[in-house]
């Protein structure tokens, strides 16, 4: 008699553990600018019942076309913020995370042995919590481990995708605006199920495959502002210059941690070539391709290449290496004790810490100080102080809404005036923009320039940031 298999219980645990980690990092979840915006614009979602087509958040574009394009994972942020402050933002989030690492075992147990899962599903960790952060970028994540799930099953069993899928393509446009990607990724694997075809049956898996391609393109409008969020993801990634001078938008630069994982991730696709052949490989490596490639080029796809990675090459892995293959997992007499203990320790984390975003996006201090100074009018903002602005109320110079403003030389000329030699030239730039106060990072260079410049006085400086206004 087979031993009753012990996969809920490893899952559970999983999810519990994970959910924990992110809860004990609950300030580091909270350390992203954007999440302030996110969660005003979700709310005025909520008490209008419309959602926005111009810009009113920020004085330098004012009026210009803006659309809440994420405009479901925004209301979801405002619903968690509204019903339990910033504990129930890190709570949402964080549950988003370890349930997509749950969802991802869970695939990885149906094709690997237990230790071989749990080790992929270890390795993608560090490359997905890297971008943990309390925004609709969240959200993707575990649509993203259905997705690929599916189309992976559906590709090595020869079948067309499943229509449920759509469902999920929908969803996913109206949450983030990385769903194109998805696209990206059911044609690597349409290529991977015509190669693997018999020579008779490449024509209708050819045809099955475009079917289910264009009808997730057409789901992609399914959203309130029809194709336009398609069509504004994929110019973002074609003529947008401010993302370059923007972190997580850099050419991959990992730390130690993330380069083991990844080289610990490709190391299953060097031993599919060992045992079956380069050219075996080539199926399994063709969804896995795109995400890395922009993985190289944005840094912040680490964890869409480490989901990826890890489903496209468990079901190989598992069917090629006979000593990886699925086995059952026994009972294990202490887990439901483990389980206990997890969930105890994540409801602990849960309620008893107050988690704040950090003083490195909310210069908090520097702005009360500059508005009882007497500061009005236009302000010039770093960037990263953009969102606590517009929490504020305060219409910004420049924040995080680059995919639809400050771009086409906006941030080229200013980060060009703000870094550059000449004081001069930042000076006319805050002049041509009427600025008449600023809100800028302590030791940075616009505080330098401000510093130095006549007509301007400083009122506020502390180890974060410093404020200063027009004479």
């Amino acid at each position: 008699m087979t031993a009753p298999r012990g996969e809920p219980w490893l899952v559970a645990a999983f999810l519990l553990g994970v959910l924990s980690l992110l809860l004990a990092s609950g300030d580091r979840l909270l350390g992203d600018p954007d999440t302030y915006w996110h969660i005003l614009t979700g709310q005025r979602i909520l008490a209008t019942f419309t959602l926005p087509t111009t810009d009113t958040l920020s004085h330098s574009f004012a009026g210009s076309p803006w659309i809440a394009k994420e405009w479901l994972g925004q209301v979801l942020l405002a619903f968690a913020y509204d019903s339990g402050g910033w504990r129930g933002v890190v709570l949402l989030t964080a549950a988003t995370f370890a349930a997509a690492f749950a969802l991802l075992l869970a695939v990885l147990l149906r094709r690997l042995r237990i230790t071989a899962a749990l080790v992929l599903a270890l390795l993608a960790v560090p490359l997905v919590a890297s971008g943990a952060l309390a925004r609709p970028h969240a959200f993707l994540f575990p649509l993203l481990v259905i997705w690929t799930a599916a189309l992976s099953d559906a590709a090595e069993r020869g079948r067309a995708p499943p229509p449920w899928l759509l469902g999920i393509m929908a969803l996913w446009a109206n949450l983030h605006a990385s769903f194109p990607i998805a696209l990206v990724i059911a044609g690597a694997f349409g290529a991977a199920a015509l190669l693997a075809a018999r020579p008779a049956d490449r024509a209708r898996t050819a045809l099955r495959w475009a079917a289910f391609g264009l009808a997730g393109l057409a789901v992609t409008g399914l959203t309130p502002y029809g194709y336009d969020v398609l069509l504004l993801s994929v110019d973002f990634f074609g003529r947008n210059d401010a993302v370059r001078y923007i972190k997580e938008w850099q050419p991959l630069d990992p730390s130690p941690g993330e380069a083991l994982a990844i080289l610990g991730l490709l190391a299953p696709f060097a031993l599919l070539a060992v045992s079956g052949g380069v050219l075996r490989i080539v199926p399994v490596l063709l969804p896995v391709l795109p995400c890395a490639v922009l993985m190289v080029q944005y840094g912040r796809f680490t964890g869409l290449f480490a989901i990826v990675a890890a489903v496209a090459v468990a079901g190989p892995l598992g069917r090629q290496v006979t000593a990886l293959a699925p086995a059952p997992i026994g009972r294990f007499r202490a887990a439901p004790a483990g389980v206990a203990l997890f969930a105890l320790v994540a409801l602990a984390l849960a309620v008893v810490p107050r988690p704040a975003p950090p003083p490195s996006v909310t210069p908090m201090a520097a702005l009360d100080a500059a508005l009882a100074a007497g500061a009005r009018g236009p302000v010039f903002n770093a960037h990263d102080y953009g969102g606590y602005l517009i929490w504020r109320g305060i219409p910004t110079f420049i924040d995080g809404r680059n995919d639809q403003l400050f771009h086409r030389g906006f941030a080229t000329a200013l980060y060009g005036a703000e870094r550059g030699p000449d004081d001069a030239a930042f000076l006319a730039l805050l002049d041509r923009h009427g600025v008449a106060w600023a809100l800028v990072p302590a030791g940075s260079a616009a505080a330098e320039k401000l510093s130095r410049a006549a007509g301007w006085r400083r009122v506020h400086a502390d180890p974060v940031a410093a404020a200063f206004l027009r004479e």
